[in-house]
């Protein structure tokens, strides 16, 4: 076959433009040399290429040339398509892998051009960069793993990176207005009475090509859990009485050991979620997954829209509280004309004092109802309950510094829906909703490809890349320095490797142990809140009983009997201000140690092993005392104080009296407490047993890199070996330094 003449500069222009929006072309282009330039001018896609645009197969001088004019104009994304395209073509074992690290050294140059560009880009560009130095990363370091060990790590951490969920929990009383809401967010109206009419279900909203939902039931531990809390609770005794009464024996077809789900069509959905529908399914069943095509759902993210704070089935709301645990971002629903009630307050301190949230959005709904004045003072009087509330939990809390982390943003949640579905009947534009300024928040916070979630990940992901290229870049030096070394230097070398492998094996019980030693730790702070939690139980009933004593004194001056209704409103109020104030200081200063443990934890793990995926999920606690279980104590309270009134010895007969109704109140905390403790010994030991299994995994593949190098002495010592070693070894290093320069700048 005759080659082609030289190109024209008209053929120049019109092949780089072509090259430069066809990225595997470029590629095959690229790694077309002298040597390959006859094999791939046999292919039909480079006959097809070559006859379009030079006539006949070109020299591999005027390849070069125009490979000299595209490195130019490479840009970082298209610099990382081509890295996975050469690597691609070393596992279709189209080119070498020696050829494939020279491809990486000689583009390696005008990489590091790309890399000095000014530093006034814009944040945009410099994540964009970074996405795409990862992805460069991850086939390079493709292209020197020979352990299965590396190859399996490299994948995880880039499927981790990948695969990062965002997590939106969307949470309000009844009758905040979350399904409209919803609604407007998602831009069609998936969530109301077309789909799911007042769903009473926790249900979490995925991304897939077709609408569908699977409802997930409870399992039989987690029903008899409900059935355990129904005897001191009358909301949840009625909800259980209803639902046996309902299902009778069919019950356990639904209840089972290991619990079942079902995948159903949306139109199926009132049937299973609606409170309201004569089926009662919605008893019976404990999350809802929602899967739907909506563009916003998009990259991983998902949307937990709880039933409410107020459910009356506590199992149901402690599962709730753990999807909320692990929300990336918060928001809470309010209705701006009467926000900041009670339940409203004592969420918001729970989410921003206890949960580790790091921002809370609050939106007020509804707020077109409401006058701009009225909306105003709807802010200014949430803001400031806030902050009394939390003056009132601790004087040493800075108020201003929590209340900095929420975000008020007032929206016209039916509005905004119509002026999306229908906005030539809309009654005002889609500007003036308010539903831009939550999106644009939302993308900034926590969707955006520069929020700080994704600047985390890009972090984390660097950062253990540069592990594995550190441990690459150790085994190929032992390599070359058993290959080069004497007799008595390989022995040195030897009893070196060995010695460390003993002293990971030291590094590592000392580490698991100090992270088993936070249980004990943990253990001494339940055990001084127990006693906070005795104490202060004690002072407020001296003083609840000084006061009822005080009361009816009052009453027989007048000659009248204290009615059961006021002892009972006196009750209700006294008793459930007691227990929300100490269960709120106990969760505050709990959440504060297990947060200082299980960070300590994370620095040992991160310093210790770098490479352990730290996967592990810290148990949730609740010690939340529910109306239910708090008019449980009112009532008995009431009836027997009203039976003593009379009592010539009221005031020591009412300590038997109290001293029950508060224990009842100490148990439940502390059953509790045992219950944390159990949780984060598992936790604390499953990270443990990590540690172990990751200093293992190292001691082996040092053992396995040292049998290698050794056996490879043994069968070859040519310089021609040395030198290509060595020359792998100087592109490790290399990338090696790079990958560390990427991490680095994200810190």
């Amino acid at each position: 076959m005759q080659e082609a003449k030289p190109m024209s500069t008209e053929q120049i222009e019109r092949v780089k433009s072509y090259l430069l929006d066809n990225d595997e072309m470029l590629a095959l282009v690229y790694v077309c040399d002298e040597a390959l330039l006859p094999q791939f001018s046999q292919t039909q896609v480079m006959q097809e290429f070559f006859a379009e645009f030079f006539g006949d197969v070109p020299s591999a001088q005027d390849l070069h040339a125009l490979k000299g004019l595209l490195t130019p104009a490479l840009t970082q994304p298209l610099y990382a398509k081509l890295i996975g395209h050469f690597w691609a073509l070393c596992e279709a074992q189209v080119i070498t892998k020696a050829y494939f690290h020279h491809l990486l050294l000689s583009l390696h140059a005008h990489k590091a051009d790309l890399s000095t560009q000014t530093k006034t880009q814009s944040t945009h560009t410099d994540l964009t960069r970074t996405h795409a130095d990862m992805e460069e990363f991850y086939h390079a370091l493709q292209g020197f793993c020979t352990q299965d060990s590396h190859t399996q790590a490299l994948h995880r951490i880039w499927h981790n990176a990948r695969e990062q969920k965002f997590s939106i929990g969307v949470t309000g009383v009844l009758s905040a207005g979350k399904s409209t809401f919803l609604n407007a967010l998602l831009g069609e109206e998936i969530l109301g009475s077309s789909t799911i009419p007042e769903t009473a279900n926790l249900t979490v909203l995925q991304y897939a090509h077709t609408q569908y939902a699977k409802v997930h039931f409870w399992n039989l531990c987690e029903w008899e859990e409900i059935l355990a809390d129904s005897h001191t609770d009358e909301g949840l005794r009625r909800f259980v009485q209803q639902t046996q009464s309902t299902f009778g024996d069919s019950l356990s077809r639904y209840i089972t050991k290991e619990g079942i789900s079902q995948h159903i069509e949306l139109s199926e959905l009132s049937t299973h979620t609606s409170a309201n529908h004569a089926s009662k399914l919605c008893n019976l069943i404990k999350k809802v997954e929602l899967f739907t095509p909506l563009k916003f759902l998009q990259g991983g993210v998902h949307i937990v829209d709880t039933p409410g704070l107020d459910d009356p089935i506590t199992k149901r709301e402690e599962i709730t509280k753990e999807y909320i645990r692990d929300c990336d971002l918060l928001i809470h629903l309010m209705n701006a004309s009467c926000a900041a009630t009670q339940v409203d307050v004592d969420f918001i301190l729970e989410t921003l004092l206890e949960r580790n949230i790091s921002r809370l959005l609050v939106v007020l709904t509804r707020a077109d109802l409401i006058t701009p004045d009225e909306l105003h003072q709807s802010l200014q009087y949430t803001k400031q309950s806030l902050q009394n509330a939390i003056v009132k939990i601790s004087q040493s809390l800075d108020s201003h510094a929590i209340l900095s982390r929420i975000t008020f943003l007032p929206v016209s949640s039916y509005n905004a829906l119509l002026a999306r579905t229908q906005p030539d009947s809309a009654p005002m534009p889609l500007e003036q909703t308010g539903i831009l300024a939550i999106e644009e928040y939302l993308d900034t916070m926590l969707l955006g490809e520069n929020s700080l979630k994704a600047r985390d990940i890009a972090y984390l992901c660097l950062k253990s890349f540069a592990g594995i290229a550190h441990e690459l870049a150790h085994d190929l030096s032992l390599e070359s320095k058993i290959l080069n070394a004497s007799k008595e230097e390989l022995e040195e070398f030897i009893s070196l490797e060995r010695a460390q492998m003993q002293s990971l094996r030291e590094h590592s019980a000392r580490i698991s142990q100090a992270i088993m030693d936070k249980n004990t730790e943990l253990e001494g702070t339940l055990k001084l809140l127990n006693d906070f939690i005795t104490m202060s139980l004690q002072t407020s009933q001296d003083r609840l009983k000084e006061r009822v004593v005080q009361n009816i004194a009052y009453a027989k001056k007048q000659n009248r009997t204290m009615p059961k209704e006021d002892l009972y409103e006196l009750f209700s109020i006294a008793l459930k201000d007691i227990f929300t104030d100490i269960t709120r200081e106990y969760k505050y200063k709990l959440n504060t140690k297990i947060t200082h443990l299980i960070q300590e934890v994370r620095s040992e793990v991160q310093e210790a092993c770098p490479s352990v995926d730290f996967a592990h999920t810290p148990p949730s606690f609740s010690f939340y005392a529910k109306d239910e279980q708090i008019a449980h104590f009112v009532h008995t309270l009431s009836d027997e104080v009203f039976g003593l009134s009379g009592s010539s010895a009221l005031a020591s007969k009412l300590d038997s009296v109290f001293s029950q109704t508060f224990a009842r109140f100490s148990e439940l905390i502390f059953s509790k407490s045992e219950h944390t403790k159990e949780g984060f010994l598992e936790f604390f030991g499953g990270i443990a047993q990590a540690i172990t299994q990751d200093f293992q995994t190292q001691i082996t593949h040092k053992e396995q890199a040292l049998q290698k190098a050794l056996l490879q002495f043994e069968q070859s010592n040519n310089q021609e070996t040395k030198n290509a070693l060595a020359q792998k070894l100087d592109s490790i290093t290399q990338l090696k330094e790079r990958i560390v320069r990427a991490y680095k700048e994200l810190e």
